[in-house]
């Protein structure tokens, strides 16, 4: 079961992962806190933990791969894809490159952490048969608070519309800060923000509905 940890160190690796057209099912089989920003995309907030990797002496290896700061990783499910972890560069949108999974990627933890560690930690050499789990940063009410703020909603707003008081919201706030950093517009656009697969999935439409006017010259030729 993952576990909530406050501590914000020089080691932290946040990785936030946008999730496109997986299916729900398998998203909550993986027991981890998620966000719906739409009907097809989930955010997850992520970090390696580095418990066990620290009791087998090899933290300094880790601790140099690691910096602050959100790495986001838009993931696409597609059942057709392969088990092999691949990020493909036909994929990058702005600097920023979009992986595949598919079932056997979130069928289990161990098969889900180790695809995201691979993603968001390319240099980490693991020992032979050895994983390294993801652990969740923030729960689901500071994902839906986070995202509030995100839409220009004041504390007093949010509180109103989950009918809590907004000293509770401003409480949770702080909690979102001691595990993530200070607030700021950038880090809310990493956490939230699908232009970029939004801008993948409208190429990808292009270059299907090409392909099909393709076929159909060769056809009629």
């Amino acid at each position: 079961m993952m576990r909530e940890r406050n501590d914000l160190t020089p080691e932290t690796k946040i990785l936030v992962i946008k999730l496109l057209g997986a299916p729900a099912h398998l998203i909550k089989d993986l027991a981890l806190p998620f966000y719906n920003v739409n009907e097809n995309i989930t955010v997850l907030t992520l970090r390696p933990d580095f418990d066990l990797i620290r009791r087998k002496s090899l933290s300094r290896q880790f601790s140099e791969t690691c910096s602050l700061g959100p790495l986001a990783i838009n993931l696409v499910f597609d059942p057709a894809v392969d088990d092999q972890i691949t990020v493909e560069p036909v994929s990058e949108i702005a600097g920023t490159k979009i992986a595949h999974c598919n079932a056997s990627h979130l069928d289990n933890f161990e098969a889900f952490s180790s695809l995201i560690i691979a993603l968001g930690l390319p240099d980490l050499r693991l020992p032979d048969d050895f994983w390294m789990p993801v652990e969740s940063i923030l729960t689901l009410r500071e994902l839906e608070i986070l995202r509030l703020v995100y839409q220009g909603f004041s504390s007093k707003k949010i509180g109103e519309y989950l009918a809590i008081s907004h000293r509770t919201i401003e409480l949770h706030r702080q909690n979102c800060s001691s595990k993530l950093g200070q607030i700021t517009p950038l880090l809310l656009e990493t956490l939230f923000s699908t232009k970029v697969l939004e801008t993948y999935c409208w190429g990808l439409s292009r270059w299907q509905v090409a392909n099909t006017a393709q076929q159909h010259l060769l056809m009629s030729a």
